[in-house]
């Protein structure tokens, strides 16, 4: 159930990815901040992935790597283009080669 008080509710943002389909609707989790109810933002940034029915910790360099994998196998799959990514970097969309 989510927090949720009756007086200043607090606002968490989230990210959440699915890497693997066979665990389920997502498996990996960024919580990357908090909005308080007078408009502080409080930065959380924990990150963690599903391994064995377990959630455990990693950090954010794994998380995003996580992520940008993910986003380019499926943009791969769709539009079955190659695309060279350095994750220190982030993709390199240019002169990318459809099949």
């Amino acid at each position: 159930m989510p927090y949720f008080p009756s007086k200043n509710p607090i606002v968490v943002h989230c990210r959440e990815g699915l890497i693997d389909p066979k665990n389920g609707d997502y498996d990996s989790l960024g919580i990357l901040y908090a909005i308080e109810s007078d408009g502080t933002r409080n930065e959380i940034n924990r990150f963690f992935k599903e391994h064995n029915n377990e959630w455990n910790e990693i950090d954010k360099t794994e998380f995003d790597s996580r992520i940008c994998n993910k986003i380019m196998q499926e943009a791969e799959a769709k539009d079955k283009i190659n695309i060279g990514v350095d994750l220190a970097k982030g993709p390199d969309m240019t002169g990318y080669v459809k099949e």
